[in-house]
């Protein structure tokens, strides 16, 4: 498991090197975000959910599923690593952007701690969700067949949080807890199903 996960962090260390640096600036962006630009506080979070699904597509591609289906991981073992891999780069973005808000809070920046970590969190369910849609196609479908299905609901995702942020639907000053605390409630236990049938798809593919 530990290796699966450190061959894809320099994986995306090598071919998403120019993600980080966007996401970087998304981030500041975001921390002095009003009304009409929380979007940006939205993205990095969003768009991390979305790089697990397309390594996937892309080891399919160079055909290394099915030379590591020759090594010791299992077929469930892999659908696993490619999960926590994505909650990692969620939870990683999510800090990143509370350490960037920390950061211009210091330098003297009028920023709402609070309502940053509340739209952080929205995010990383949106993005979350996203993944849990994904995931289920890539491995039902195979990476030549899903891409059209993967970029579709990627873009429905973070198209949508756009829209639902310019739209003013979203106030710098926050959000209510309880309508945050149950998109966890739905969006956790799809995560949950969703892995549950991704192993059992992969495992009924032949390679």
């Amino acid at each position: 498991m530990l290796g699966l996960l450190y061959k894809d962090f320099l994986l995306l260390w090598k071919q998403y090197l120019f993600f980080f640096f966007t996401m970087a600036f998304a981030m500041m962006v975001g921390v002095t975000a009003t009304v009409t630009n929380l979007f940006f506080v939205l993205f990095p979070v969003l768009y991390a959910a979305v790089l697990p699904p397309s390594l996937v597509s892309m080891e399919e591609r160079e055909r290394w599923t099915a030379f590591a289906l020759t090594m010791p991981p299992s077929r469930r073992t892999m659908v696993t690593e490619k999960y926590l891999l994505g909650l990692l780069l969620c939870l990683t973005m999510g800090l990143l952007n509370m350490a960037f808000s920390l950061v211009f809070l210091a330098l003297g920046e009028a920023v709402d701690l609070v309502a940053r970590l509340e739209l952080t969190a929205l995010g990383m369910a949106f993005g979350l969700g996203s993944m849990a849609v994904q995931f289920p196609l890539v491995y039902w479908l195979g990476a030549e067949r899903a891409v059209i299905a993967t970029s579709v609901v990627a873009g429905l995702v973070c198209g949508g949080s756009a829209i639902f942020s310019f739209s003013g639907a979203l106030r710098p000053q926050g959000l209510p807890v309880q309508p945050l605390l149950g998109v966890f409630l739905v969006v956790l236990p799809l995560l949950a199903g969703s892995w549950a049938l991704s192993q059992w798809l992969f495992s009924r593919r032949s390679l």
